[in-house]
């Protein structure tokens, strides 16, 4: 199969091709509680996003409202630009691959793969044919005859994806497929995962709670929070420069502190000033929220513009993570290939913090993926 032609990309990174996937002020309230508050989406063709967010955030809820298993209660969806707001799932062109793979233990596995092309009723020849080449695609070729209960869970899950592309969707939802598995095997497929992607050029919206899979994975990520779109943006800049405090936390690994403007281009905070980026309007006294980084907060035994004790130390594998206590109250964390005592006093470092907003305050979801 030949990949779509890449979405071309506008000067601030964003889709300029129409989005062949949209939410238009997407909302779910199930009695009292809103599951889903005033989501808007846009994929655009051949796109890899990963909706994230922690569990209970309402992002299932918001694929299953995409996929025409919930309604919502208020809102559209748009596929192709046309509203699909009303359609059943049966009539929208989008595969469908959950954490419950739901196989079809009666059939084989070719059988269970050709299952969506023989109620559209492609003929025998074809079906036979594409599902060949689609099991040659997910890694199991030869194993059409096989019972997938006799399958290991990857290549499970594999049937599973292969089932849901072979009918050629327009876009593929995925909601934690890969969560139950080991580590080392959910990384392999999230590799296959990405590859098969690329190959098929089919638009995928997937579905996880694991910053990881995203970051891995996804050509832009879109961070969800109690209901509502924190932000959206490419991996890499939500994780080194989040616009909110939400995202610095639960994306970006980074310690969010309260500091003061010390000048165009510093905060103060832990007992001392540090560079800072994104203060360009506040003035100086003003308070504000700042986001740190482990990957900036370096420790020294000699002189530095902090000075912090040593809480807690632990192996991450490939380096140390250590709390450290700064005046004031502040803990920073702070990655080394090196281990320390607790206890120890340090000097401390910080090449830079960004300025970041309480989304709480501002409820519009940031978009940037430059």
């Amino acid at each position: 199969m030949e990949r779509s032609e890449e979405p071309r990309r506008m000067t601030d990174g964003t889709p300029e091709t129409e989005a062949v996937l949209e939410s238009r002020g997407l909302t779910k309230v199930f009695g009292s509680e809103t599951a889903v508050d005033d989501v808007s989406l846009s994929v655009a063709p051949g796109e890899f996003v990963a909706l994230l967010g922690p569990s209970g955030c309402g992002k299932t809820t918001t694929l299953r409202m995409l996929a025409g298993l919930e309604t919502p209660t208020e809102g559209r969806v748009l596929l192709d630009g046309g509203d699909v707001t009303a359609r059943p799932a049966n009539r929208r062109d989008v595969g469908l691959v959950f954490q419950d793979l739901v196989l079809f233990p009666h059939m084989s596995v070719g059988e269970n793969v050709a299952y969506g092309l023989a109620r559209a009723g492609v003929d025998r020849d074809e079906r036979d044919s594409r599902v060949s080449d689609m099991l040659d695609l997910v890694g199991l070729g030869g194993f059409g005859e096989r019972d997938p209960t006799s399958l290991s869970g990857g290549q499970r899950q594999r049937v599973a994806l292969a089932r849901s592309l072979v009918t050629e969707p327009r876009v593929l939802l995925l909601d934690e497929p890969l969560s139950s598995l080991d580590r080392s095997l959910r990384e392999e497929l999230q590799t296959e995962l990405t590859r098969i992607q690329r190959e098929v050029g089919t638009t995928f919206l997937y579905v996880t709670h694991d910053q990881e899979s995203a970051m891995t994975m996804a050509d832009r990520v879109a961070v969800m929070n109690e209901g509502r779109l924190v932000e959206t943006g490419a991996p890499e800049r939500l994780y080194r420069e989040p616009e909110t405090a939400f995202v610095g936390r639960f994306f970006g690994d980074a310690a969010v502190v309260e500091a003061v403007v010390a000048g165009a281009d510093a905060v103060r905070f832990g007992g001392g000033v540090v560079p800072a980026v994104g203060v360009a309007d506040a003035a100086p006294g003003d308070a504000v929220t700042v986001a740190v980084h482990p990957d900036d907060v370096s420790l020294a035994t000699g002189n530095a513009s902090l000075s912090g004790t040593v809480r807690t130390t632990a192996y991450r594998g490939g380096h140390y993570e250590h709390a450290v206590d700064l005046a004031d109250g502040v803990t920073l964390r702070a990655w080394t290939a090196e281990t320390r005592p607790p206890e120890a006093a340090v000097g401390v470092t910080v090449e830079r913090v960004r300025v970041v907003r309480d989304e709480s305050n501002r409820p519009d979801a940031v978009e940037r993926t430059a």
